[in-house]
């Protein structure tokens, strides 16, 4: 009985993109062997990833995370942001994170050093699940995990933290300074002024909702318009804020 590549006309066209030239080596090798998949491009530059993989459109890109310049999932989210979106077989040195992130995701992956059976194996799943619109939603699923997840580095008096964009519920300003509050009366104080963490942080997850304070989306629970107030709700503790009526709208269409 072929397996269900085997069988697929015309041949998948596949990406490999990694920076170290014995792997993308060692890929178009072990793909020689695999019916159904036609290698259209390599590229060992991550910062020509994006490029090259526009140009040649390919239907499944093998895709390192850990690269120099621009990571793999910033790859992801470079591709979305230009509206191709093809099927990705991540490949890594175990990652805790980053494999907790592409199972959230649906995405496949595989783990270095190759191993041809493994390699079969993700092939068959990406023909037996290679639908468009499930595409579609893994890619929107892992862009929001990582932003989720990712740690970012705040600066603060005589160096800087490292903070889980996850453990913040909203920053205060403070002068040109602000609180960073992870919970009712816990907060970190760090030296940058609002508009510069409003900068550093993904739109998608955080809203500055007046002039002193940025909220974490993730966490409003009700908007009072009338009142014009806006609740976030964390390890049953809840937080209230003052919210101006064209704030409130602009919120309204980012939900």
């Amino acid at each position: 009985m072929k397996r269900a590549f085997e069988m697929y006309e015309p041949a998948v066209t596949a990406a490999i993109v990694d920076d170290e030239f014995h792997f993308i080596e060692e890929m178009k090798k072990l793909l020689a062997y695999e019916p159904g998949i036609e290698v259209v491009a390599t590229e060992h530059d991550p910062g020509q990833a994006v490029e090259q993989i526009l140009q040649t459109k390919p239907d499944l890109v093998f895709l390192d995370i850990q690269m120099p310049v621009i990571n793999g999932f910033e790859v992801i989210r470079d591709l979305k942001e230009a509206s191709f979106e093809p099927s990705v077989i991540f490949v890594t040195a175990y990652d805790t994170f980053a494999i907790q992130a592409i199972k959230s995701a649906a995405f496949d992956y595989l783990l270095k050093p190759i191993e041809k059976r493994e390699l079969q194996k993700s092939i068959q799943r990406f023909f037996d699940y290679h639908a468009r619109e499930e595409r579609s939603a893994k890619y929107l699923n892992l862009l929001d995990t990582v932003d989720y997840q990712r740690k970012i580095k705040l600066a603060c008096a005589g160096g800087f933290l490292m903070m889980n964009l996850a453990d913040i519920i909203y920053i205060q300003a403070d002068w040109n300074y602000a609180k960073v509050y992870t919970g009712p009366d816990t907060y970190e104080t760090v030296t940058m002024n609002l508009g510069a963490l409003e900068n550093l942080l993904p739109d998608k997850g955080f809203m500055r909702i007046n002039r002193s304070n940025i909220i974490n989306l993730s966490y409003l629970t009700r908007v009072r318009r009338l009142a014009r107030k806006c609740f976030l709700m964390k390890d049953g503790h809840e937080y209230e804020f003052c919210i101006p009526i064209t704030r409130i709208r602009e919120l309204e269409k980012r939900l």
